[in-house]
């Protein structure tokens, strides 16, 4: 976004995406892929489309059915589908990953890596600890693929 149009008409896209989706809405990620391909293609869809294109979608309140069945889109979502993206959507996907990567703080997998073999180390955590640091192990794994996958 370079100037305050610009914020306008992201603001107003984002508004509308809001609405879209369901309450408190996310796009999830597994180690296959994408598991809420719909809401990801809506959004994506919304997001990068031109100006006039999104002036129609909000006359019409809405677009008309896709020509795409649900299988193209999970293919398409897929760990295999995502490097064949449109640039557009790739980009929009990479910068998600790496944001929702940096809220993690250090975003290195090989520090989490070597925590997680280190047996001093573990010695002193709960099994809910233990637990909570698999998962974010594993979702910084997710994060990471998906930006190897989405890089341009």
């Amino acid at each position: 976004i370079q100037s305050d149009s610009e914020r306008q008409i992201f603001d107003e896209r984002f508004q509308v995406l809001c609405q879209m989706m369901q309450e408190n809405g996310a796009l999830v990620f597994s180690k296959q892929g994408c598991l809420t391909e719909s809401e990801l293609h809506s959004a994506l869809k919304l997001l990068c489309m031109s100006p006039d294109e999104f002036s129609e979608f909000k006359d019409n309140e809405g677009w008309e059915e896709d020509d795409e069945d649900d299988d193209k889109i999970t293919q398409i979502f897929s760990n295999e589908g995502l490097p064949d993206l449109k640039a557009s959507w790739k980009r929009l996907i990479h910068e998600a990953a790496r944001l929702t990567l940096r809220s993690y703080g250090d975003g290195e997998l090989e520090s989490d890596r070597l925590l997680m073999e280190d047996q001093a180390a573990l010695k002193g955590l709960s099994s809910r600890q233990w637990r909570a640091m698999q998962v974010r192990f594993g979702q910084k794994m997710i994060l990471h693929r998906l930006l190897q996958l989405t890089k341009s």
